[in-house]
């Protein structure tokens, strides 16, 4: 049914190019302002190296607070233009036509809360993971650190 139904209207891809643009600005900028406010807290704080985990868990989570805002908007042109066949095909018309409808540009960031709930956690876990399994991967292999250098 599914399958049959893409046939006939279309909208596979619909929706692609507000995805793939804002999911790339948001990643370019998560890994981007992690780094920046773990380097900042290493500075400012003084903090040492047995400190790396929690520093990492407050970065991921303050730069995925910022980075809802830059998702929000593409995210919530994608849902209009996937949702509701009368918007137009193209990013820039279908987000004109989201401000219009719905009172002005902070209709784009309606789903800011909702990204919250959904991204802070996730960034948060990735980078605690990753470098958390990091160090214990250089713990048990050493040679793989100095591999790097």
């Amino acid at each position: 049914e599914a399958a049959e139904r893409v046939r006939e209207r279309g909208g596979y891809f619909d929706g692609w190019s507000p995805t793939f643009v804002g999911f790339f600005l948001w990643g370019a900028f998560g890994y981007s302002a992690t780094e920046f406010v773990r380097r900042f807290m290493f500075d400012a704080f003084s903090v040492g190296p047995e400190y790396e985990i929690p520093v990492i868990v407050v970065a991921a989570a303050v730069s995925s607070f910022f980075g809802c805002f830059l998702i929000s908007p593409f995210e919530t042109v994608r849902i209009k233009m996937v949702s509701d066949s009368s918007y137009p095909g193209s990013f820039p018309k279908a987000a004109a036509k989201v401000v219009r409808e719905g009172g002005g540009p902070w209709a784009l960031f309606d789903a800011v809360p909702a990204f919250w709930i959904k991204e802070i956690p996730f960034a948060v876990a990735k980078f605690a993971v990753f470098d958390a399994s990091t160090a214990a991967i250089y713990e048990a292999f050493p040679a793989a650190k100095e591999d790097l250098r």
